[in-house]
C-alpha cells in the first residue's frame, strides 16, 4: 500500500468511528491538559523563586565560621582583603563583593512627605565598595560614593593618642586635626580654624549677582557671551566649585562653616548639632526586597500608598535623618552622631532589610563606636572596622556552587544558611507528584484506548480479513491502526495543551485581579517552554500508540480465512 492510500483509509476510519474515538480522546485531553498545566506551573514557580531578587541558585554568601556550643572551640578567622582576593581568583566566580555590617545601634527618622508624618525605625544596614555598583545607573546628579573621605579629615578619633604626634583629636568632628594654621596646608589652601582641616583657598563676591571665576573675571555663556547668573547671590561663587562651601561675607572667602541648611548647596546639609559644617548626605541604596515587603505587608495594613517603579524613582534624592548611636532597644549613647542619609537608587547588591552605604562610612562609624579603654581601641574590637562580615559570591551556574563552597571551607569559612536549594527541591517534589497524577490519567486513558480498539477490531474483523485477502501485509494492518491512534493522540494532545494554556491564563488573570498583592508577586506563575509544548503533544501521541500497539498486533496476526468466517 502507498502512503496516500493508507492516509485516506485512516481518515475514513476516524470519521466512521468518531464517536468511539471522541470518548477515548477525552482521557488523553484531560491528561495532557493537567500534565502541561502542572509542568508549566512548576517551571514558572522555579523561575520566579530563583530570580535574582528572591533566591538565586548561583548566589552564595560566605561568612566566618560559627563556633558550635557543644563542639571544639575554634579560633575566629575573619574575612580580610586577602581572602576576598583569593575568592575572586577562582575560575567559577563571576563577581565577589565584601560587605561590612553596622556594628552600632541607630535610629532613622523621616518620611513625612510620603506618609504624612515622620516615622522612626531602627537604622540597620551594611556597606559595600562603590566600585561594585559603578556599572549601575543612578538618577543624575545622584551618585554612590564616599564624599566624606574627600571633604573631611580622613583620620577618625576619640582620643588624642589615636592621632599622629603633635595632632589633637577635634571633639567636634571626631577627627584628627589636619592643621593649626594656614602654614600647615599646601599651596592654594587654608586652615579652617573651627574643625582644623585644610580647605581650598577660594574667593567669593557675595554682592555680585553674576558668577565669577577665581581670577575675578566673569563666567559667560559659550553661545550668547552673556554673563552667567549665580544660583545663589551670596554663595553661588563657592557652590560653582563645591556645594559644601558657602561665602563668608566678612572675609570674602569660601568656607565650609555654616549655621543652617540653606547655606549649603544641593544635597548638602549643615551639621548644627556638633561641627556647624556642610556635609554631603550619605548616599544609600535599598533593595527591591524592602520595597516589595512594604507594598505587600506594611502599606495594606496602614492604608499607605503603594510604591511602584515610577513612584520609587521620584523618591531618589529623598533625605532622612539617622541618629547613629541611638536606639529604641537599649540605652542611648552619649556620643550620638546625627547624619543625613540620601536614597540614590535601588540595587540587587543592597541588603534586603536596611540600607547599603559606601563601605568607607561604615568603617569610620564602626571604628568610632568600638569599645575603648584608656589605651585606645580594644584589640578584640578591631575586627569591626578592619574585616568584613561576609562576601557575596556570584558563580557561573548552580553546578559551581558545590566546588566553591568546598573551597571556602578550605579557607576556614562557611556558606550562610540558604533556603534556595531546599525551596527548589520542594518545588521539584511537588511538581513530580502532580506530574505522576497526570501520568496516571494518561495510563488509564491508554488502557481505555486499548479497550476501545479491541472492540473496533472485533467489529472490523471481516474488513481486516478482506484487506489481508487482497494483499495487505501485517505491517500494513499495524500501520493503519497505529496511524489512527497517532492522529487521535495528535489531536487530543493539541486540544489538551490548549486547555492547559487557557487554564494558566485564567489563573494569572484571577491572581492579578482578585489576589491581594504580596512580595514579588509575579505577572505569571507559568513558564510554557518549547519542550513543554513539544512534550505535551508527544506524550499524547505516545500514550495513544501504547494503547494501540497490542490491539494492532492482534489485528495483524489474523488469518484471512479465519477473519472472513461468519461468526
Amino acid at each position: 500500500m502507498y502512503l496516500a492510500k493508507i492516509t485516506r483509509l485512516i481518515v475514513q476510519n476516524i470519521r466512521r468511528n468518531l464517536g468511539h474515538f471522541s470518548m477515548s480522546a477525552i482521557g488523553i485531553i484531560i491528561g495532557i491538559a493537567s500534565l502541561s498545566f502542572f509542568v508549566a506551573l512548576r517551571n514558572g514557580v522555579k523561575v520566579w523563586i530563583h530570580s535574582e531578587d528572591i533566591l538565586p541558585l548561583n548566589k552564595i554568601e560566605v561568612v566566618p565560621k560559627k563556633t558550635s556550643i557543644d563542639g571544639p572551640i575554634e579560633k575566629f578567622k575573619p574575612i580580610n582583603d586577602d581572602a576576598v582576593k583569593r575568592m575572586r581568583m577562582r575560575p567559577e566566580v563571576v563577581a565577589a563583593y565584601p560587605k561590612m555590617k553596622f556594628q552600632f545601634p541607630g535610629l532613622a527618622r523621616g518620611g513625612r512627605s510620603l506618609f504624612g508624618q515622620d516615622i522612626q525605625i531602627e537604622f540597620i544596614g551594611d556597606g559595600i565598595d562603590p566600585k561594585l555598583v559603578a556599572d549601575e545607573k543612578f538618577k543624575k546628579p545622584l551618585a554612590f560614593k564616599d564624599y566624606w573621605v574627600n571633604e573631611n579629615p580622613k583620620r577618625g578619633c576619640r582620643l588624642d593618642k589615636e592621632c599622629a604626634a603633635g595632632r589633637a583629636c577635634n571633639k567636634l568632628s571626631s577627627s584628627c586635626a589636619e592643621c593649626e594654621s594656614d602654614a600647615d596646608c599646601g599651596a592654594k589652601k587654608r586652615c579652617e580654624p573651627r574643625i582644623k582641616m585644610c580647605i581650598p583657598a577660594l574667593r567669593c563676591w557675595p554682592k555680585d549677582p553674576h558668577l565669577r571665576r577665581q581670577d575675578g573675571t566673569y563666567a559667560k555663556h559659550a553661545e550668547t557671551g552673556k554673563r552667567i547668573k549665580k544660583k545663589n547671590r551670596y554663595h553661588g561663587d563657592c557652590w560653582a566649585v563645591s556645594d559644601r562651601f558657602r561665602c563668608d561675607a566678612k572675609t570674602h572667602q569660601c568656607t565650609n562653616h555654616c549655621t543652617s541648611d540653606n547655606q549649603c548647596g544641593r544635597y548638602y546639609y549643615c551639621d548644627t548639632k556638633a561641627t556647624n559644617t556642610c556635609y554631603h548626605a550619605v548616599p544609600a541604596l535599598v533593595s527591591k526586597y524592602i520595597i516589595e515587603m512594604y507594598n505587600g505587608n506594611i502599606a495594606p495594613g496602614r492604608n499607605w500608598p503603594q510604591i511602584n517603579n515610577f513612584v520609587a524613582s521620584q523618591f531618589f534624592g529623598l533625605v532622612f535623618t539617622a541618629a547613629i548611636g541611638d536606639s529604641v532597644m537599649g540605652a542611648k549613647r552619649q556620643d550620638v552622631r546625627v547624619r543625613r542619609i540620601q536614597l540614590v537608587g535601588i540595587s540587587r547588591k543592597a541588603i534586603n532589610l536596611g540600607v547599603t552605604v559606601p563601605i568607607g562610612y561604615v568603617k569610620r562609624w564602626n571604628r568610632a563606636f568600638a569599645l575603648r579603654d584608656e589605651k585606645g581601641i580594644l584589640p578584640s574590637e578591631e575586627f569591626k572596622f578592619s574585616t568584613y562580615s561576609s562576601v557575596v559570591i556570584w558563580v557561573r551556574s548552580k553546578s559551581d556552587v558545590s566546588s566553591f563552597t568546598h573551597f571556602a571551607k578550605t579557607l576556614g569559612f562557611e556558606q550562610q544558611d540558604s533556603a534556595a536549594e531546599m525551596v527548589g527541591n520542594f518545588i521539584d517534589f511537588v511538581g513530580l507528584l502532580l506530574g505522576i497524577v497526570s501520568l496516571v490519567i494518561l495510563i488509564i486513558s491508554a488502557l481505555n484506548i486499548a479497550h476501545t480498539y479491541y472492540m473496533i477490531i472485533a467489529d472490523r474483523r471481516r474488513e481486516i480479513g478482506v484487506m489481508r485477502a487482497v494483499g495487505a501485509s501485517r505491517w500494513d494492518i499495524r500501520i493503519l491502526f497505529i496511524g489512527e491512534a497517532s492522529v487521535l493522540g495528535l489531536i487530543g494532545g493539541t486540544i489538551g495543551l490548549a486547555i492547559g494554556r487557557s487554564l494558566a491564563y485564567l489563573v494569572d488573570f484571577v491572581s492579578s485581579q482578585y489576589v491581594a498583592k504580596f512580595m514579588f508577586k509575579p505577572k505569571t506563575y507559568f513558564d510554557f517552554t518549547w519542550w513543554v509544548w513539544v512534550g505535551a503533544i508527544g506524550f499524547g501521541v505516545l500514550f495513544c500508540f501504547l494503547g494501540t500497539i497490542f490491539p494492532a498486533n492482534r489485528a495483524a496476526k489474523m488469518q484471512p480465512a479465519h477473519a472472513l468466517v461468519i461468526q
